[in-house]
């Protein structure tokens, strides 16, 4: 097969990795919604997605901005509305987590409504069974170990794009051998990132998210904290993310490489974190800043670049 035929062919498996409407055509009515989840059974914290499809009559503009369930934890991404047939389509992908209790749960039925409220529809509700985090426990036996995970499921987006990469270096290989050898391989080298970038680019990403919500601001602490947990791991090598708050804070204040005030300040810091997740406490916007100007702080003065501190 000549190289023209191996690009083309390539480019075809490309093409059919792209996002397509859960509607073969257009919806009869003006307005339409259907969600789907990707799994009817998930354990309690286990990341799942939900994907929402909406669509709407060409000439009836309707707002599309589907929240996290009430139990839920996550995100919402809502991709470029698509057109379809005689109107509009666009997708929303919510990638949840389950924070209330174990047992046959329903999310409910997500709704689209036009501008101008003569039209409205919207989904069947989801059933999902929900399994305790641990035999015989409930949700508030596990300390949260991530705000939004990713679902493990790739999106079409992920795959066209690894895709992509196949075909460039088939194509590049190909072009190579029909040539003849004219230039060396490049060898590439994976850099590491320091573990206190990672984490000031973590709490970068939380400050920057919306916390209106409670769903929201619960995931804004566990994600700040999580965050500050993955650090302390990944920089002291303390097994920060699996343990619970005072298990880990009792191992630092034994002997840990941390300062005493440091102690302090990271102590005061995670009961905050843990009243947000588990005692309801709803804190004011300035205390949201607040806590994250402490977990910032706390990265840049444990940098592995400057001089550790002496305990005292």
């Amino acid at each position: 097969m000549s190289a023209r035929a191996w690009t083309w062919s390539l480019l075809w498996l490309l093409a059919s990795c792209a996002e397509r409407a859960p509607w073969d055509e257009a919806p009869a009515a003006a307005l339409a919604v259907r969600a789907v989840a990707s799994a009817s059974e998930v354990g309690v914290l286990d990341p799942f997605e939900v994907t929402v499809d909406a669509f709407r009559r060409a000439d009836l503009p309707a707002s599309f901005e589907p929240a996290i369930p009430d139990g839920f934890a996550g995100s919402v991404r809502i991709e470029q509305e698509q057109p379809l047939g005689h109107g509009m389509w666009r997708r929303a992908r919510l990638s949840l987590r389950r924070t209330g209790n174990a047992g046959d749960v329903q999310i409910p039925p997500f709704s689209l409504q036009s501008d101008d409220k003569t039209a409205s529809a919207q989904s069947d509700p989801i059933a999902l069974r929900v399994h305790a985090a641990l035999p015989g426990g409930d949700a508030s036996d596990v300390e949260d170990p991530s705000p939004l995970l990713a679902s493990s499921r790739p999106s079409p987006w992920a795959l066209a794009a690894g895709v992509l990469a196949v075909a460039i270096a088939i194509v590049l290989l190909i072009v190579r051998l029909t040539r003849g050898p004219t230039t060396r391989f490049a060898v590439a080298f994976v850099v590491a990132v320091p573990p206190h970038e990672k984490a000031l680019a973590e709490l970068a990403r939380w400050r920057a998210a919306r916390r209106s919500s409670a769903a929201e601001i619960d995931a804004y602490y566990v994600g700040v904290s999580l965050a500050l947990r993955v650090y302390l791991e990944e920089r002291f090598s303390l097994r920060a993310p699996e343990r619970t708050t005072e298990e880990f804070l009792a191992e630092i204040e034994a002997g840990g490489p941390l300062t005493t005030s440091q102690c302090i300040v990271l102590k005061q810091f995670l009961a905050q974190c843990d009243l947000v997740k588990f005692a309801m406490h709803v804190p004011t916007e300035q205390q949201h800043l607040e806590a994250m100007a402490i977990a910032e702080n706390f990265v840049l003065a444990t940098r592995p670049d400057l001089q550790q501190g002496v305990r005292a």
